[in-house]
């Protein structure tokens, strides 16, 4: 208890630290860059197949809403039903384009992934552009399959569902594959003995913070495996708007946090830029397991570069989500 209470207080500290370090004329004007170069742009995708992870609010939905602006054939993925359909209906009629579906994908279960992805194939033939936004922040919980639920359904989730669209990614090349990972990845620890929570659960925001490393040491991984193809992995900081972590703190760090986000927190539309970039624009054709936030590359932190700590991570979750050998070689 004492640990988890001493990790929450230290998250809003490392929010707050970060925010006002980055009040800066470079951080303006990237971001200005940013929304000024994609939130009225041209691009077009006409005929491209996207699928969202947690598509049916916040950023995902705004995402989706920009993708299916720009022409192309969305299936918005989400464990809610009736908010996946609603979200589906309000982006057709928002934008115009009645190529918008929704198909149920719950991450904290390998048989909804699984169907997800027969679900797909039974209809579609390609897919261009895999955006994995989809996230919790959880207290201790254990997924369907008996995995930590923060790393399970932000990490382990994402990892079995791309490389069950492996293949058809490849076949559809060059393809995207987009990952959401978060500035908070850069207080994240994992240990090969407790990555899934095996030994002690580290509380909700450490919990997150390690999930998030490991998106960011998927992309790198995955870059490498993908590097003679002409799929694309990047994963981004959409900045500081939208934060579920905050409801998760004491009472006086979730006022300081909200506070920020009122006043300095980006709204969907804006924060969604980087998405729509590493999805869209022709200058990160050839790019690929990079960080960015704002548009802009960034370093990561210096274990999410650890390249062994990445390898056996990858392969430690080819174990946990139980991806078949033969279908996981042949997709690489």
């Amino acid at each position: 208890m004492l640990r988890e209470s001493r990790s929450k207080y230290f998250a809003a500290f490392f929010f707050g630290v970060h925010i006002v370090a980055n009040l800066n004329i470079h951080s303006v004007y990237s971001q200005r860059l940013c929304d000024n170069r994609y939130l009225n742009d041209k691009i077009r995708i006409d005929g491209k197949v996207v699928i969202v992870t947690g598509g049916s609010g916040g950023l995902g939905l705004e995402a989706a809403r920009n993708l299916a602006e720009r022409g192309g054939k969305i299936y918005i993925a989400s464990r809610s039903e009736e908010k996946g359909h609603e979200a589906a209906k309000i982006v057709r009629q928002s934008t115009g384009n009645d190529n918008v579906q929704f198909i149920k994908l719950d991450l904290a279960s390998f048989n909804s992934i699984r169907n997800f992805s027969e679900t797909f194939r039974r209809i579609e033939n390609r897919l261009d552009i895999l955006i994995n936004n989809a996230g919790t922040a959880s207290n201790f919980e254990r997924t369907e399959d008996g995995l930590e639920m923060n790393m399970g359904v932000n990490h382990l989730g994402h990892f079995l569902l791309t490389n069950l669209l492996l293949d058809i990614l490849k076949a559809s090349a060059p393809s995207r594959i987009v990952v959401v990972t978060s500035l908070i990845h850069h207080i994240g620890l994992i240990f090969r003995d407790n990555l899934n929570s095996e030994i002690f659960f580290p509380g909700i925001v450490k919990a997150y913070s390690n999930s998030k490393l490991a998106n960011v040491l998927f992309t790198k991984e995955l870059s490498k495996r993908l590097d003679t193809s002409l799929v694309t992995v990047n994963c981004l900081d959409p900045g500081f708007s939208m934060s579920a972590l905050a409801q998760h703190m004491p009472s006086l760090f979730r006022k300081f946090i909200q506070f920020l986000q009122q006043h300095f927190g980006r709204n969907p539309e804006n924060a969604t830029q980087t998405y729509i970039m590493l999805a869209v624009d022709p200058s990160v054709n050839n790019v690929s397991g990079k960080y960015f936030k704002d548009c802009i590359e960034e370093e990561p932190s210096d274990l999410a570069k650890n390249e062994i700590m990445a390898h056996w991570f990858w392969d430690d979750s080819v174990k946990l989500t139980k991806l078949d050998k033969h279908q996981f070689l042949s997709n690489i």
